[in-house]
């Protein structure tokens, strides 16, 4: 499938990794950023969201929503509101997606978040928004800490390369 600015998505279908649960698309082992979060917000946080009713479950899927919208895909509050101007103010009017030049014309940040916020479905985009506006803040001592360097999160990180080494 073609991506946001008209390059070729990266997908190897013989690199399956398994199937989704409640999917019969196979995972593969190379895929774009983009898809990679999408899953990641429906196919786990998302669930694990509507299956627990209170408690840690939910604030864990709740942060880890926010943080990977934030930090990993450049979304903000204002996201929702921007890629819909955007996208109305560039969409060639015969249902096809805004012309590459105007895809090239925005920053790297606004792209990256554009392109996970068009990929995914109206109902996932309903659910998510609210993390948008979120933010987990430690008090006390561990607000003066500085932040360990985590295993897992390092900004610049392509992931889907890092998860398929």
């Amino acid at each position: 499938a073609d991506g946001a600015d008209g390059t070729a998505g990266r997908s190897v279908g013989d690199a399956s990794l398994g199937r989704a649960a409640h999917s019969s698309e196979l995972y593969k082992g190379d895929i774009s950023d983009t898809e990679l979060c999408a899953r990641l917000m429906e196919d786990y946080l998302v669930r694990a969201l509507r299956d627990a009713a209170e408690g840690q479950v939910v604030q864990a899927s709740a942060y880890a929503l926010g943080v990977l919208l934030r930090r990993v895909c450049d979304c903000s509050a204002e996201t929702p509101t921007r890629y819909q101007e955007w996208y109305e103010a560039n969409s060639r009017g015969d249902g096809q997606p805004p012309r590459s030049a105007a895809w090239r014309a925005l920053s790297e940040e606004e792209r990256r978040s554009y392109e996970v916020w068009g990929s995914i479905g109206d109902a996932l985009r309903r659910t998510v928004k609210p993390y948008l506006l979120v933010s987990a803040e430690a008090r006390g001592s561990l607000a003066n800490r500085p932040p360990e360097p985590s295993p897992l999160f390092r900004g610049g990180v392509r992931y889907s390369e890092w998860l398929v080494r």
